[in-house]
């Protein structure tokens, strides 16, 4: 209550506690804004009004800071990473993956919900690949004369992309290219929207908020 409020104020101002005063003023004026006790402070003490707002600013800032850090926190641990030796090279295999944020329907013998990955790789012998994959389903592309998959990062218009079936002839993933300029757009991106063909499914589409990404990790 603003009644509370007015008598610790009075109370410092009698024992001549001018920071405490300060205090108590102040959360009167954040607390009870309208009140006919703020209206009075705000007569004797003008200087107060400019350092509420100054507050006000502050905690806004700093709640919408916490958002944004739970957020990117959120986003990061959509993210997997590895990081293993290539017994033929010595050097070190690393990729990064996630999963997509909805799923698709596919018909038999896929019935049921399917989610895509989506995968970064470097490999010391292969270089760098970008890898869509489902866990049961074919796509409609083949290692021979490719495919095409449409691409959109964030609210850019979608762009067509070449993509190809793995030499031994998996269905259910497919390699992105170029991978280098993917990567690079990707990395710029806090939503990435994938749409393939299926075979005998037609096109679907995947979404993947790849906001988190950390290079850093990814090269550790």
């Amino acid at each position: 209550m603003p009644e509370r409020y007015m008598d610790q104020l009075d109370s410092a101002a009698a024992r001549r506690d001018t920071a405490e005063a300060t205090r108590v003023a102040v959360l009167l004026l954040k607390d009870y804004p309208s009140s006919a006790e703020a209206e009075s402070v705000r007569s004797r003490r003008p200087d107060l009004v400019a350092l509420v707002r100054a507050q006000r600013q502050a905690d806004s800032l700093g709640a919408l800071r916490q958002e944004q850090q739970a957020d990117s926190a959120r986003m990061a641990a959509k993210w997997s990473y590895s990081a293993t030796p290539d017994p033929m090279s010595s050097q070190v295999n690393r990729t990064a993956s996630i999963q997509s944020e909805g799923t698709i329907s596919l018909g038999f013998p896929y019935e049921g919900a399917q989610y895509g990955t989506l995968m970064i790789r470097d490999h010391p012998q292969w270089g760098r690949d970008v890898m869509l994959s489902v866990n049961e389903g074919q796509f409609n592309c083949n290692s021979y004369d490719g495919c095409t998959v449409r691409i959109r990062f964030d609210d850019a218009a979608a762009t067509t992309w070449s993509a190809v079936e793995p030499s031994d002839n998996s269905s259910n993933l497919i390699f992105i290219r170029p991978a280098a300029r993917f990567v690079s757009r990707m990395r710029a991106a806090k939503k990435v929207l994938i749409q393939a063909e299926f075979y005998n499914n037609g096109v679907q589409t995947f979404e993947f908020e790849v906001g988190g990404f950390s290079q850093a990790r990814y090269q550790q």
